[in-house]
């Protein structure tokens, strides 16, 4: 019988699914435009997608055995296979810089890099409030940039202590408060992102995390003050998701649990997809956003379907041990 350390959680698997679905419908919309409600749809879906999908990986990591050798496998090693194939096939060189994540493929070598030094980070007192500091700290230096991952993995780091540090018991009391509560803070926190974007008074790619202040376009201090803000509003949202995400299995539930195919997957079909659609002059710049949206639900929808069926999972599993 499963203890309770090892039962699956399929409040987490749902939230997975949910998050994987956004993940790839926020690579599909930025292929087409970073332009007007398509462009409010992806500030939306980057304010709180991959903290919270950081949140979860640092939650799970501490029941991982053999983080190390696990990391290797599950991270690291795939990261420089998908992350070198992704260059040859999207970018067509073979000058290839293995060091330099490419598209969403930071995300495996952030993990890895987390996975390996959360025990001894997390002993750190106030570690918590440390990093999110440092996350804010480090946008000033246009040197932590792309390579390595390094500016992500600083920024996102906050979210995998606080998953890190959370316990089973945390979640079972966000889960046990009413639904109404989360579900407003959500909607409130969801309502002030949008606000912000069509005020302007967040830039779009500070989202993103991945430069410094100044090469997204704003001066340090305000810089400062708007990531600031990314990480209150992204904390609650956090938050509120888990609390207000049913903790029972569903259909799609299992689709939760293949992520990491979809994930690594629909970043070559997009790309290449969205390469040859180009290719053709073919532009989604004069359509209604009608059509725009039409076209990114149903795509994400087959490529989600495609990349996270049992048997590209499975083969998956298999090939990194």
């Amino acid at each position: 019988m499963e203890n309770a350390l090892t039962k699956r959680d399929h409040g987490f698997d749902n939230i997975k699914f949910l998050l994987i679905i956004l993940v790839v419908f926020g690579h599909v919309i930025e292929e087409i435009s970073l332009k007007g409600g398509l462009g409010l749809l992806r500030a939306l879906i980057y304010s709180f997608h991959m903290p919270l999908f950081v949140f979860i990986s640092g939650y799970f990591s501490k029941l991982s055995k053999n983080r190390t050798k696990r990391a290797l496998s599950d991270y690291l090693i795939p990261f420089f296979i998908f992350n070198t194939l992704f260059a040859l096939m999207v970018f067509k060189t073979y000058k290839i810089n293995i060091f330099l994540p490419h598209y969403a493929f930071w995300y495996l070598f952030s993990l890895f890099i987390w996975s390996i030094s959360i025990d001894q980070i997390s002993r750190v007192r106030f570690i918590i409030v440390l990093s999110f500091l440092l996350g804010l700290y480090c946008g000033v230096f246009p040197e932590i940039d792309r390579l390595v991952a390094l500016s992500r993995t600083i920024c996102f780091l906050p979210f995998f202590i606080l998953g890190y540090k959370l316990r089973k018991e945390h979640i079972e009391k966000l889960r046990s408060v009413k639904k109404l509560i989360p579900v407003a803070l959500f909607a409130l926190s969801l309502t002030a992102t949008a606000i912000m974007n069509k005020k302007g008074i967040i830039h779009v790619k500070m989202y993103e995390m991945i430069q410094s202040y100044n090469s997204t376009g704003v001066d340090n201090w305000s810089g400062i003050k708007q990531r600031l803000i990314i990480y209150i509003l992204a904390t609650v949202m956090i938050f509120s998701v888990i609390s207000a995400v049913s903790d029972k299995e569903y259909r799609f539930t299992k689709l939760g649990t293949r992520t990491v195919c979809v994930y690594i997957f629909s970043s070559f079909i997009i790309r290449i997809l969205f390469d040859i659609i180009k290719k053709y002059g073919f532009s989604f710049a004069d359509k209604s956003i009608f059509i725009q949206l039409g076209f990114a639900l149903a795509l994400t929808a087959a490529i989600t379907a495609l990349t996270g069926n049992k048997i590209i999972y499975n083969a998956y599993v298999r090939f990194t041990g």
